[in-house]
């Protein structure tokens, strides 16, 4: 048994996935935000987590 890896299309960089896959355009620009946002959110948190860890391994003597 073969399993099928082929590309058949890219999504741009910019492009609006959720348009690509059938969403009406409303509802597909409304995906785009909230899918924006949450990777926002995301990035912030883990900076954020990251911030105390850096400085706690900074005051640890070699």
């Amino acid at each position: 048994m073969t399993i099928d890896t082929k590309i058949r299309h890219v999504t741009k960089s910019g492009a609006n996935l959720f348009r690509e896959l059938g969403f009406a355009p409303d509802e597909a620009e409304r995906f785009q935000a909230e899918s924006t946002q949450k990777i926002k959110d995301t990035k912030a948190l883990k900076a954020d987590s990251a911030g105390p860890h850096r400085a706690r391994a900074a005051q640890i003597p070699p």
